[in-house]
């Protein structure tokens, strides 16, 4: 998945994503949370910024994480979306 002027690598086995896109080029990793596709043919990839501390477990994903908006947030998280 690519954001406007960012190059994004999965790295791993897809817990961690990082966006190499920043100013500084500093890398800037992501737990992967969740990747949804919409009725109007978005899609939606859920991630949750974790710097350099640990992936969250699923416990504590579900603690964090909700669907109230009809795809997953989370507490520091960010959307990223693609509309057709």
């Amino acid at each position: 998945m690519t954001r406007t002027g960012s190059s994004v690598v999965v790295v791993g086995n897809a817990e961690k994503i990082t966006d190499a896109s920043d100013r500084n080029n500093r890398e800037m990793k992501y737990q992967f949370v969740a990747f949804m596709d919409q009725p109007n043919g978005a899609a939606v990839l859920s991630l949750r910024y974790i710097g350099e501390s640990a992936p969250l477990n699923g416990e504590a994903l579900r603690a964090n994480c909700g669907h109230a908006n009809g795809y997953f947030t989370c507490l520091n998280g960010e959307e990223w979306v693609r509309i057709p």
